[in-house]
């Protein structure tokens, strides 16, 4: 009997023991935890800031690269058959001059196929122009441009991969036969020709603003400003009107 009460006895020791190295563990592995965490958020936030920082210079890189790109175009399909600079050139004015567009040496600040010559592959040619204007003149006409050969602007990897996503937006919109483009990576719908605003027939504030003096025939507009007319004039001849007014026919 005595030894069943020194095992429970025993027994009951050992587990208020095991309790509290548990609690013990327990408690220790809390404060372990809140350490790490007080430790690990400055890092986390830290990494935040950088992501958010690189997010910002890749616009910035994307906005940069794409203003250098700003007065280029490409054009696909041309025939590959010259073996120079100046072939090409040639080749590249007496395109364009079908279009109805002159090109001169000083219009151009770049010009060269893209890539590495493949056989049976037609490199497109980057062409960098001096002038947005020019540049705009061409993109005006290129749909005169005859198949295989077309025109493209030249944009950043990022600018082109956010064009190719708005593709299907802008091929379910022109299923609804809305007349769409894209500008400014987004696509913009073009009002339809009833949907215009007409300008009604206005009249002038000069015009709105004229007094009419007299009840003859014969009035005299004043306009509302004088000082914008000669005001002696303006005096003589609603003198004149008055003398004209009051003076019995013969």
């Amino acid at each position: 009997m005595a030894l069943e009460m020194s095992i429970s006895t025993l027994y009951t020791m050992m587990k208020q023991e095991m309790d509290k190295q548990a609690a013990l563990i327990k408690d220790n592995t809390e404060k372990i935890m809140m350490t790490i965490d007080d430790k690990i958020k400055p890092l986390i936030q830290e990494n935040n800031n950088l992501k958010l920082e690189i997010k910002v210079l890749n616009m910035k890189i994307n906005a940069l690269e794409n203003a250098t790109k700003k007065n280029n175009i490409i054009i696909h399909g041309f025939k590959e058959t010259e073996t120079n600079y100046t072939e090409l050139f040639n080749s590249i004015t007496e395109l364009l001059g079908k279009l109805g567009i002159k090109i001169d040496n000083h219009d151009i600040n770049k010009l060269h196929r893209i890539g590495k010559r493949t056989d049976g592959k037609t490199r497109p040619i980057l062409i960098s122009l001096t002038t947005y204007n020019k540049k705009i003149e061409i993109l005006r006409n290129k749909k005169k441009m005859l198949e295989p050969t077309y025109i493209t602007e030249d944009f950043s990897k990022e600018t082109l991969q956010k064009r190719k996503e708005l593709q299907e937006e802008l091929h379910r919109e022109r299923e609804k036969g809305n007349n769409v483009y894209i500008k400014n990576n987004k696509v913009v719908t073009k009002p339809k020709g009833n949907e215009k605003r007409k300008r009604e027939t206005s009249i002038s504030p000069a015009t709105q603003n004229q007094h009419v003096l007299g009840d003859n025939n014969k009035n005299i507009l004043a306009p509302a400003k004088l000082h914008r007319t000669d005001p002696f004039a303006y005096m003589r001849s609603r003198s004149h009107s008055l003398t004209e007014t009051t003076t019995p026919k013969a």
